[in-house]
């Protein structure tokens, strides 16, 4: 196994101790003092998936920068990284060297000899060391702490960021099974998503929630939880609702004069019969920091959407809306 060195991330999570550029550099330079120092880093463009790697040798003034093949993960691209590196340590045959990388996933990936992702990269990085090793080359593995400052690692970072912009890929890598499945299943989700904005059925809910996928946190009391799934796809005994399955002549709202469908949002929102209830209603979402009332805010996703919820059913229960829903 390769010499790892994690002392950093200890420190990190010490209270005691300080962590910052300075430390890290200083860390660096005294326990590594007499190694040639090597920064490795891998980058991925969220959007397009493409990806790099990118080394960075200060004592030599060496830049490595590859365009590595599109949509493997930012681990993948760590590995590629530090597997340049250790080619360029196997060239160049100095005696001692550490590899210095962000990567914690790498860090503990090449500790244990073990991945889920991508196990014949760590072979091929573990088999590297070895053949190294038998040269007499030491080499160290340490993690370092990403956007701290540490200027080695800035640079790298830089340098992945410029390879990634590379027209032609260098180092093309078979995809593996998790990496495949993630593109299908964004593919999906994008197919998805352009139905869902396209469409013209379940606008009511489209308002409420535009982007596909995202889960309703369950209250845990059965009646609300239907209360609330009701509201939000908008099917209920309001006038709307049993007009379309022609349980009502018009589906328009009783206690309004103009033709106004009685909706979710009409009853909520705007219906002056629930004026004064209304009120009360947004005074205690006033009192959560709440600026905005739309059918979205009250029945969307947000970190307060319980207490929400809770105004909701008070609202509903005083309004004699409840039995409605």
């Amino acid at each position: 196994m390769p010499f790892i060195d994690i002392q950093l991330h200890k420190d990190k999570h010490n209270e005691e101790n300080i962590l910052d550029s300075v430390t890290v550099q200083d860390y660096i330079d005294h326990v590594y003092y007499s190694a040639i120092q090597i920064y490795t880093d891998g980058s991925k463009d969220r959007d397009s998936g493409t990806t790099s790697a990118a080394v960075f040798i200060p004592q030599f003034k060496v830049n490595i920068l590859k365009r590595t093949s599109d949509h493997i993960s930012v681990f993948i691209s760590e590995l590629i990284a530090i597997i340049l590196a250790l080619q360029w340590v196997e060239e160049v045959q100095p005696i001692l060297s550490v590899i210095c990388t962000d990567s914690l996933s790498a860090i503990e990936s090449l500790a244990s000899g073990i991945s889920t992702a991508r196990q014949d990269l760590i072979y091929e990085i573990l088999q590297s060391i070895f053949r190294t090793r038998q040269l007499g080359i030491i080499i160290h593995i340490l993690w370092i702490p990403a956007h701290m400052g540490v200027v080695g690692n800035e640079v790298v970072d830089s340098l992945a960021k410029q390879a990634i912009k590379f027209t032609e890929v260098d180092i093309n890598i078979a995809l593996s099974k998790t990496e495949i499945k993630s593109i299908i299943a964004k593919e999906i989700r994008k197919k998805w998503q352009n139905e869902w904005d396209s469409g013209n059925k379940c606008r009511h809910l489209y308002n409420i929630q535009g982007t596909v996928g995202l889960e309703r946190r369950n209250i845990g009391n059965r009646r609300k939880d239907v209360l609330i799934s009701r509201m939000r796809i908008g099917h209920c005994l309001l006038n709307q609702s049993m007009f379309k399955i022609g349980k009502h002549q018009t589906g328009y709202c009783d206690k309004c004069s103009s033709e106004i469908m009685e909706t979710v949002e009409h009853v909520l929102l705007k219906c002056e019969a629930y004026a004064r209830e209304r009120v009360k209603l947004f005074q205690a979402l006033r009192e959560m920091e709440m600026e905005v009332f739309s059918i979205q805010a009250l029945l969307g996703n947000c970190p307060k959407q319980f207490k929400i919820y809770e105004e909701l059913f008070n609202f509903l229960k005083n309004t004699h809306l409840i039995n409605r829903i």
